[in-house]
Protein backbone atom coordinates (compact mmCIF):
# COMPACT_ATOMS: atom_id res chain seq x y z
CA UNK A 1 0.00 0.00 0.00
CA UNK A 2 1.28 3.47 -0.96
CA UNK A 3 1.87 5.73 2.04
CA UNK A 4 1.39 9.47 1.67
CA UNK A 5 2.74 12.07 4.03
CA UNK A 6 0.46 14.81 5.35
CA UNK A 7 1.72 17.41 2.85
CA UNK A 8 0.97 15.11 -0.12
CA UNK A 9 -2.49 14.32 1.25
CA UNK A 10 -3.36 18.02 1.59
CA UNK A 11 -2.08 18.71 -1.95
CA UNK A 12 -4.20 15.87 -3.38
CA UNK A 13 -7.30 17.19 -1.57
CA UNK A 14 -6.67 20.68 -2.98
CA UNK A 15 -6.19 19.29 -6.50
CA UNK A 16 -9.63 17.68 -6.37
CA UNK A 17 -11.25 21.01 -5.46
CA UNK A 18 -9.75 23.06 -8.34
CA UNK A 19 -11.92 23.61 -11.45
CA UNK A 20 -10.19 22.33 -14.60
CA UNK A 21 -10.74 22.07 -18.35
CA UNK A 22 -9.65 18.85 -20.09
CA UNK A 23 -7.57 19.33 -23.23
CA UNK A 24 -6.78 16.50 -25.66
CA UNK A 25 -3.08 16.50 -26.56
CA UNK A 26 -2.26 15.97 -30.24
CA UNK A 27 1.53 15.87 -29.89
CA UNK A 28 4.29 16.42 -27.35
CA UNK A 29 7.32 18.41 -28.48
CA UNK A 30 10.61 18.30 -26.58
CA UNK A 31 12.14 21.79 -26.62
CA UNK A 32 15.72 22.74 -25.74
CA UNK A 33 17.12 26.24 -25.32
CA UNK A 34 20.28 27.85 -24.00
CA UNK A 35 20.62 30.12 -21.02
CA UNK A 36 23.67 31.78 -19.58
CA UNK A 37 24.74 30.71 -16.13
CA UNK A 38 27.68 32.86 -15.10
CA UNK A 39 30.28 32.52 -17.84
CA UNK A 40 28.92 29.28 -19.30
CA UNK A 41 25.87 28.19 -21.28
CA UNK A 42 23.43 25.68 -19.90
CA UNK A 43 20.91 23.68 -21.91
CA UNK A 44 17.36 23.79 -20.50
CA UNK A 45 14.50 21.50 -21.49
CA UNK A 46 10.70 21.53 -21.30
CA UNK A 47 7.87 19.82 -23.14
CA UNK A 48 5.18 21.59 -25.15
CA UNK A 49 1.99 19.56 -24.97
CA UNK A 50 0.11 20.79 -28.03
CA UNK A 51 -3.68 20.68 -28.09
CA UNK A 52 -6.46 22.49 -29.98
CA UNK A 53 -8.38 25.00 -27.85
CA UNK A 54 -10.99 27.60 -28.66
CA UNK A 55 -10.11 30.64 -26.54
CA UNK A 56 -10.81 33.85 -28.47
CA UNK A 57 -12.04 33.19 -31.99
CA UNK A 58 -11.55 29.97 -33.97
CA UNK A 59 -9.83 26.91 -32.44
CA UNK A 60 -6.02 27.08 -32.42
CA UNK A 61 -3.12 24.87 -31.37
CA UNK A 62 -1.96 25.94 -27.91
CA UNK A 63 1.21 24.89 -26.12
CA UNK A 64 0.91 23.69 -22.56
CA UNK A 65 4.53 24.08 -21.52
CA UNK A 66 5.36 21.72 -18.68
CA UNK A 67 8.11 20.00 -16.74
CA UNK A 68 8.48 17.13 -14.32
CA UNK A 69 5.28 15.10 -14.64
CA UNK A 70 4.86 13.08 -11.48
CA UNK A 71 2.09 10.72 -10.31
CA UNK A 72 -0.60 12.24 -12.53
CA UNK A 73 0.21 15.92 -12.00
CA UNK A 74 2.40 18.35 -13.93
CA UNK A 75 3.33 21.99 -13.43
CA UNK A 76 2.54 24.20 -16.40
CA UNK A 77 4.40 27.43 -16.90
CA UNK A 78 6.41 29.66 -19.16
CA UNK A 79 9.95 30.79 -19.88
CA UNK A 80 11.06 33.91 -18.03
CA UNK A 81 12.53 36.08 -20.83
CA UNK A 82 15.10 37.68 -18.51
CA UNK A 83 16.52 34.54 -16.92
CA UNK A 84 15.48 32.03 -19.64
CA UNK A 85 14.40 29.67 -16.83
CA UNK A 86 11.15 27.73 -16.76
CA UNK A 87 8.77 29.13 -14.14
CA UNK A 88 5.58 27.38 -13.07
CA UNK A 89 2.35 29.40 -13.19
CA UNK A 90 1.18 28.23 -9.79
CA UNK A 91 2.92 25.61 -7.66
CA UNK A 92 -0.28 25.15 -5.63
CA UNK A 93 -2.38 24.26 -8.70
CA UNK A 94 -0.81 21.53 -10.80
CA UNK A 95 -2.48 20.31 -13.97
CA UNK A 96 -3.57 16.66 -14.03
CA UNK A 97 -2.74 14.34 -16.91
CA UNK A 98 -3.38 10.88 -18.27
CA UNK A 99 -1.11 8.74 -20.43
CA UNK A 100 -1.84 7.07 -23.73
CA UNK A 101 -0.95 3.41 -24.13
CA UNK A 102 2.49 4.40 -25.51
CA UNK A 103 3.26 6.31 -22.26
CA UNK A 104 2.90 9.76 -23.83
CA UNK A 105 0.60 12.31 -22.18
CA UNK A 106 -2.71 12.29 -24.07
CA UNK A 107 -4.88 14.60 -21.97
CA UNK A 108 -4.25 17.41 -19.51
CA UNK A 109 -6.81 18.91 -17.17
CA UNK A 110 -5.71 22.55 -16.89
CA UNK A 111 -6.75 24.65 -13.89
CA UNK A 112 -9.23 27.31 -15.08
CA UNK A 113 -7.02 30.01 -13.57
CA UNK A 114 -4.19 29.06 -15.97
CA UNK A 115 -6.15 28.82 -19.25
CA UNK A 116 -5.69 32.50 -20.15
CA UNK A 117 -1.92 32.21 -19.64
CA UNK A 118 -1.46 29.53 -22.32
CA UNK A 119 0.28 30.65 -25.53
CA UNK A 120 -0.59 29.60 -29.07
CA UNK A 121 2.00 27.06 -30.20
CA UNK A 122 3.28 29.18 -33.11
CA UNK A 123 3.66 32.23 -30.82
CA UNK A 124 5.69 30.19 -28.31
CA UNK A 125 8.04 28.88 -31.02
CA UNK A 126 8.58 32.38 -32.46
CA UNK A 127 9.16 34.02 -29.08
CA UNK A 128 12.22 32.00 -28.07
CA UNK A 129 15.16 30.38 -29.82
CA UNK A 130 14.04 26.79 -29.23
CA UNK A 131 15.58 23.71 -30.75
CA UNK A 132 12.96 21.01 -31.34
CA UNK A 133 14.54 17.72 -30.27
CA UNK A 134 11.61 15.41 -30.97
CA UNK A 135 7.86 15.22 -31.53
CA UNK A 136 5.88 12.36 -30.05
CA UNK A 137 2.25 11.49 -30.86
CA UNK A 138 0.10 9.94 -28.11
CA UNK A 139 -1.32 6.59 -29.24
CA UNK A 140 -3.60 4.06 -27.63
CA UNK A 141 -2.80 1.44 -30.29
CA UNK A 142 -0.73 -1.55 -29.29
CA UNK A 143 2.35 -2.57 -31.29
CA UNK A 144 0.29 -5.32 -33.00
CA UNK A 145 -2.39 -2.83 -34.14
CA UNK A 146 0.09 -0.45 -35.80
Amino acid sequence: MLKMNKKDMIRKQQEVQIARKKIKIDKVVELHWKRLEGQSERIERAYAHVGRIQQHGPPRDYALLGRNPNNGSIYLGEINPETMCFEAYDKDAAALYSYARNHVIKEIAVPDSQLEKLLPYDVLLNRYDFEIKQEIIPSDKSEQEK
